[in-house]
């Protein structure tokens, strides 16, 4: 859990900061804490590596080899507030960040992934992928002024909740 929480808090945050010029042009996210100067940067990078700290010392005391694992976790965690500015589909890579938790809770009871977390995994990423586009269609004309990429952008609205619908149906099965 304190994994998970580690993790979780550093990406929101550092999500927070690498988007702040960004949410600061978006009418929904103008009024973050960090774009009104409630926050500084220096805090926010703080919040980001004591969280990213808890998640690396709770992944050694679960598995000293979720450890080698924690590494590219940490480039998906992270590196996911910037594809938005290079692919319409990171909603798929969010919903790949989600689903490391039920592949890290697998290796932290017995260190395997049996075959069958995989079918956990993909519905976590399927509904993950849902989620994210539903909150994508909030931002559309938004990523469209700052030409940002999604799939509600690149497809078109209707499109998009047709492969949201889409999703959501591969995550029930």
């Amino acid at each position: 859990v304190l994994a998970f929480i580690g993790a979780r808090n550093a990406g929101h945050a550092f999500n927070q900061w690498a988007d702040r010029d960004l949410d600061a042009a978006n009418p929904r996210t103008k009024d973050r804490p960090l774009v009104q100067g409630r926050l500084s940067s220096r805090a926010v990078l703080l919040l980001v590596a004591g969280n990213l700290a808890v998640f690396f010392v709770a992944a050694a005391l679960l598995r000293p080899v979720l450890l080698l694992l924690a590494l590219p976790a940490v480039a998906l965690v992270l590196g996911y507030s910037y594809t938005k500015r290079v692919t319409a589909w990171t909603t798929v890579i969010l919903g790949a960040v989600e689903s490391l938790v039920p592949a890290g809770v697998f290796l932290a009871v017995d260190g395997t992934l049996p075959p069958a977390a995989f079918l956990g995994i993909a519905a976590l990423v399927a509904f993950g992928t849902a989620f994210e586009i539903v909150h994508s269609l909030q931002d559309v004309e938004a990523d469209r002024r700052l030409g940002l990429r999604s799939i509600p952008v690149a497809l078109g609205v209707r499109p998009a909740i047709w492969l949201q619908g889409a999703c959501l149906a591969l995550a029930l099965l």
